[in-house]
C-alpha cells in the first residue's frame, strides 16, 4: 500500500514540478528586467559597452538563441554592428550590411513592428534578400527588434539568431524584446546625446510609459517629483496626491529598511552606481508589497535620482510556493518511509508528530485525523490531533462529528474527493450546517482531505488555518491528499498487526489450553500405566502362581481335565502379561521426546537381520539391504520402527521354504522414502488402515503369534518424526510397508 502510495506521489510531484518549472520562469523573467533596467540606465558611460553586451547574452540565452547583435544606422543609411554576442565557437557574422539591403525587414522595423522569423517560410514573398542572407550565414530561425531614437525614427535594431535549430520561443519572450526595445535604446541615447536632458528625458519617458516597470523621480529628502502609472498602481497612490506633494520615499519605506536605501544613495553618490536590492514598502492603504529596486543619478541635479521599482509579491509568494512545495514532498516522501519501518505499536505517535512537521511546513494551526465509527460512515471520531496551542499529539475529549448532517462534505468524502474552506465557508448557503458547523469552531480555513485504507474510506484529515485569506496552491492539496493517504495506510499497517496479534494471542491460548489438556492426559497415562504394571500384574501374577503350585504340588489327585484347564489358565495368563508389556511399550513411544541425530539405517538393518537369523539358523531367508542409507531421527526410536518391520516380515514369511526380505528406498520429490519389503502372506488391501491401529489383528492368532501393536508402534514413532507410513500388499503377495522420516512441506 505504502509503494503505491510513494508511486502515486512521484507521478504528483511530476506534474506540480511542471507547474513550478513555470512559476521559476516567471521569476527568472521578473529578475531580468529588472537587472536589465538597473544596468542599462544607472551604469556609467565607460561600462555601457560591457554591459551592452551582457545585455545581448541573457536575451539571447532567455529565448534559445545563438547570436546576439545590437546593429545602429549612420547617416548614410548602413547597419553597422555596434556590439555582438555569440556561443563560443561561432564565428562574426558581418560588422555591415551594405549589399541586398533587407528591404522588407526594414519597412516592418519603421512600422515600429517586431521581425520574428520562426522559418523561412514565414518570411513574405517580396523578402527576397532576407532569404538570400538567411542561406549566406546559415540561419534558420531570427528575431529583429526595432529600436527607435528620440524622434521617434528607427535609429537601431537588436538581433537574435540561431544556426542549427528552428525557434522554439517561450511565451514571455515576446515581451521581453519589446521591452529590451526600451532598454537599449535609452542606453545608446545615453551614449550618444550629451547636451541637455531633454533626449534622455524623452527616451525615459518611454520607460515610464511601460506598464511593467515602476519608475520614480525623487528628491534626496524623499519626495516623490514623478512616477509612471506602473508606480502609482504598485504604491497605490493616484496622480493627483503625487501632485499635491503627498507621496514621499522616506514615508513609504519601513524604518527596517530605510538603511538599505541610505546606503544605496551614499554608493550611487561616491561611485556613480548601486546594485538592486530588495524590500518592502508601505503602500498607501498601510500594506506591505514587496520590490526590487534599482537607482540611477540625473547629471543636471545631484540632489534628485531616479527609482526603479518591480513588484515582486508574487514573485516571493511563488518562491514561497516552491519551497513549500519542495519541502513538503520531500516530508511525504520521509513520512511513508518511516511509517514503514517503525514498529506498529508507535504508529500513533508518529502520526502525531508527522501531523506536527507537516503543520510546520505548510503554517498551519491545526490538523487532525478523524475515523469513522460505523460502517455507513454516520459518525467519525477524532483519534489524532495536533494543535499549535497544545502538545503534539494530544488528543482533547471532543463529541463525535455527525457526518451525514453535513450533506455537502459527505458527497465530497464518498466520491474520495477533498472540501476546501476558504474565508470562514461565506460561500457556503447561510443556513447550511456546514457553514454553522464552521462558525461555532471558529475556522475561517480548512482542507479535508479523505483518510483511505486500500480503496476504503475510513475517515478524513482536517488542516485548519485561521488565515482567511489561506493560499491553497494546487500543489499543496495534491500533497496533503497523499499525506492522508499515507496516514490511512499506515492506520491500516497498525489495524493488520493488531489482528494479527491477536490472532496469535488466540493461537497462544488455545496451545497452553491444549498443551495443558496434554500435559493432563499424559499423566492420566501415566497413573494408567502405574495401574496396569502394578494393580493388573499383580493378580495375574497370583493367578499364574496358584495354577503352577495346584500343577506342581497337586495334580495327581485332579481330575485330567482339571489340569489342562489349569495349563489354559496359566497361558492365558501368561499372554496377558505379555500384552500389558506391549501396551506399556506403546504408551512409552507416544510420551517420547526425541532427540535426534544422524542414524546409519543400512547398518542397523543389517544388524537386526544377522539378530533374526541367529535366533532361527535354519531358515533360508535372504536380506536385502540398500547400501549408504541414513536419517536423522532419534536413534532408540528408529531401531524400534525397524525392528518392528522386520520382525513383522520375518514372522510373515514363516510358512514359506524360502523367503525375501528387502530393506531399501526411493525419492518421491524431495522427499526420501523408505521401504521393507517381503514375499510372505501379504494381507486384504481393503482392510490396509486396521494395520496401523492398536490390538487390530488381519490374520487368526493361531497362525502367528503377536497382540497387534507391532504396526502401530511403527505409526506412533514415525508421527514423532513428522513424516508417515502407509503399506501395499494383496493376499499371497507378499507385503510392502512404506514410510518416511521427514514430512517434506
Amino acid at each position: 500500500m505504502l509503494a503505491s502510495i510513494r508511486k502515486r506521489s512521484a507521478q504528483i510531484f511530476d506534474a506540480a514540478g511542471n507547474d513550478h518549472e513555470q512559476i521559476e520562469r516567471h521569476i527568472e523573467f521578473q529578475t531580468m528586467v529588472a537587472e536589465l533596467a538597473a544596468d542599462l540606465v544607472n551604469l556609467p558611460l565607460e561600462n555601457l559597452d560591457e554591459n551592452l553586451v551582457r545585455a545581448l547574452e541573457r536575451i539571447a540565452r532567455f529565448g534559445g538563441e545563438q547570436r546576439g547583435y545590437l546593429f545602429v544606422v549612420d547617416r548614410d543609411g548602413r547597419w553597422h554592428v555596434a556590439q555582438e554576442w555569440h556561443e563560443e565557437g561561432l564565428a562574426l557574422l558581418a560588422e555591415t550590411l551594405t549589399d541586398d539591403a533587407p528591404v522588407w525587414t526594414l519597412a516592418q522595423l519603421s512600422a515600429g513592428r517586431t521581425v520574428w522569423i520562426r522559418t523561412l517560410a514565414d518570411l513574405a514573398p517580396e523578402a527576397s534578400a532576407e532569404r538570400g542572407l538567411c542561406r549566406r550565414f546559415g540561419i534558420r530561425s531570427a528575431v529583429v527588434v526595432p529600436i527607435r531614437s528620440a524622434d521617434s525614427e528607427l535609429s537601431a535594431a537588436a538581433l537574435f539568431v540561431s544556426h542549427d535549430r528552428e525557434a522554439d520561443w517561450p511565451d514571455d519572450f515576446h515581451p521581453l524584446c519589446d521591452l529590451a526595445g526600451g532598454l537599449l535604446g535609452g542606453a545608446l541615447a545615453r551614449r550618444r546625446e550629451h547636451v541637455g536632458l531633454g533626449h534622455s528625458e524623452a527616451r525615459l519617458r518611454c520607460l515610464l510609459d511601460s506598464a511593467m516597470l515602476g519608475i520614480l523621480t525623487a528628491r534626496r529628502d524623499g519626495l516623490v517629483l514623478d512616477a509612471n502609472d506602473a508606480a502609482l498602481m504598485v504604491t497605490g497612490y493616484d496622480r493627483r496626491a503625487l501632485e499635491a506633494g503627498e507621496m514621499r520615499w522616506d514615508d513609504m519605506t519601513p524604518i527596517e529598511y530605510r538603511h538599505l536605501t541610505a546606503s544605496a544613495i551614499d554608493q550611487l553618490e561616491r561611485v556613480g552606481h548601486c546594485p538592486p536590492w530588495e524590500q518592502d514598502f508601505y503602500r498607501r492603504d498601510g500594506s506591505r508589497v514587496a520590490a526590487l529596486l534599482g537607482l540611477a543619478g540625473l547629471q543636471d541635479d545631484p540632489g534628485t535620482f531616479l527609482v526603479f521599482a518591480l513588484d515582486v509579491t508574487a514573485r516571493k509568494r511563488a518562491e514561497h510556493e516552491l519551497t513549500e512545495h519542495k519541502r513538503l514532498a520531500r516530508l511525504m516522501t520521509v513520512l511513508s518511509t518511516r511509517f514503514i519501518g517503525i514498529a506498529s505499536d508507535r504508529i500513533d505517535d508518529e502520526i502525531g508528530e508527522g501531523l506536527r512537521e507537516i503543520a510546520g511546513v505548510v503554517g498551519l494551526d491545526r490538523c487532525s485525523v478523524w475515523q469513522f465509527l460505523h460502517e455507513d460512515n454516520s459518525e467519525a471520531e477524532l483519534t489524532h490531533r495536533w494543535d499549535c496551542r497544545s502538545a503534539a499529539g494530544m488528543v482533547p475529549a471532543a463529541p463525535h462529528v455527525s457526518i451525514p448532517t453535513l450533506a455537502l462534505w459527505n458527497a465530497a468524502f464518498a466520491k474520495h474527493d477533498f472540501v476546501l474552506v476558504r474565508n470562514g465557508g461565506n460561500d457556503l448557503p447561510e443556513d447550511s450546517a456546514e457553514r454553522l458547523y464552521l462558525n461555532q469552531r471558529g475556522v475561517h480555513s480548512a482542507l479535508a482531505v479523505p483518510l483511505l485504507q486500500g480503496e476504503d474510506l475510513t475517515g478524513f484529515v482536517t488542516f485548519v488555518s485561521r488565515r482567511s485569506d489561506e493560499e491553497w496552491s494546487q500543489s499543496r492539496v495534491a500533497l496533503l491528499r497523499i499525506a492522508g493517504e499515507i496516514i490511512g495506510a499506515a492506520l491500516q499497517r497498525r489495524h493488520t498487526d493488531k489482528r494479527r496479534m491477536d490472532v496469535q494471542r488466540e493461537l497462544e491460548e488455545r496451545f497452553a489450553a491444549r498443551t495443558s489438556q496434554l500435559e493432563s492426559v499424559n499423566r492420566e497415562l501415566e497413573a494408567f500405566s502405574h495401574a496396569v504394571s502394578h494393580d493388573l500384574r499383580a493378580p495375574l501374577r497370583g493367578i499364574d502362581g496358584f495354577s503352577r503350585i495346584l500343577v506342581d504340588d497337586h495334580s495327581a489327585r485332579l481330575p485330567a481335565d482339571a489340569g489342562k484347564l489349569l495349563e489354559r489358565i496359566r497361558t492365558t495368563c501368561q499372554r496377558m502379561d505379555g500384552l500389558i508389556d506391549a501396551l506399556l511399550a506403546l504408551s512409552r513411544i507416544s510420551r517420547s521426546q526425541p532427540e535426534r541425530e544422524h542414524v546409519d539405517l543400512s547398518a542397523l538393518a543389517a544388524t537386526l537381520c544377522e539378530s533374526l537369523r541367529e535366533g532361527d539358523p535354519a531358515r533360508r531367508i535372504t536380506f536385502v539391504v540398500e547400501p549408504s542409507l541414513s536419517a536423522v531421527g532419534e536413534p532408540r526410536l528408529v531401531r524400534a520402527l525397524l525392528d518392528n518391520l522386520l520382525r513383522n516380515s520375518w514372522k510373515f514369511t514363516a510358512g514359506h521354504d524360502t523367503a525375501q526380505i528387502e530393506f531399501g528406498s526411493f525419492h518421491e520429490g524431495r522427499v526420501r522414502v523408505f521401504y521393507v519389503r517381503d514375499d510372505g502372506v501379504g494381507f486384504d488391501p481393503s482392510q490396509a488402515q486396521r494395520l496401523f491401529q492398536p490390538f487390530q489383528r488381519l490374520h487368526a492368532p493361531d497362525l502367528f503369534e503377536g497382540f497387534g501393536v507391532g504396526l502401530a508402534t511403527v505409526q506412533r514413532i514415525v508421527a514423532i518424526h513428522g513424516g508417515k507410513v502407509w503399506a501395499e500388499s494383496g493376499p499371497d503377495q507378499g507385503a510392502t510397508v512404506y514410510f518416511t522420516l521427514e514430512s517434506g512441506d
